[in-house]
């Protein structure tokens, strides 16, 4: 016997909260400086619409986003946009060394602390060197 007789439905369109994971590159042949001192900033677009942009260098405590890197954050967004189809980044390419080497994003989508649905992981291997929105 159910001794719930509540029954929970979650949709995924109802998701405004997600674990990000980024990941700075390390590459063997430059000797130093993939990491970044400017402000980085992230939108979501799903095939519901997109999310808002957040600064996400906000988001981690400490110098995030150095050299080799695995950084790991909670953003909330203002709307919900479905299943995550695209990742937009861009930086305001601030700081004494702003110049950052992005190796992959992982998306996480969240109700409360708990994963749901699936990791959408979004590689870059690519410099983040100018003032423009990068997307994959």
């Amino acid at each position: 016997m159910n001794k719930n007789p509540h029954t929970y439905s979650l949709d995924q369109n109802a998701i405004t909260r997600y674990r990000m994971t980024v990941k700075t590159g390390k590459l063997s042949w430059w000797p130093k400086g993939e990491g970044t001192d400017a402000d980085i900033y992230v939108r979501l677009i799903g095939d519901k619409g997109q999310t808002n942009e957040v600064e996400i260098t906000s988001l981690i405590p400490g110098n995030a986003l150095e050299r080799g890197d695995t950084d790991t954050f909670t953003v909330n967004f203002e709307n919900a946009i479905g299943n995550v189809k695209k990742i937009q980044v861009r930086s305001d390419m601030s700081g004494v060394g702003p110049d950052w080497y992005l190796e992959r994003i992982d998306v996480q989508p969240l109700f409360g602390n708990k994963d749901v649905g699936k990791n959408v992981r979004f590689a870059f291997n690519q410099w983040i060197d100018i003032k423009k929105v990068y997307e994959k």
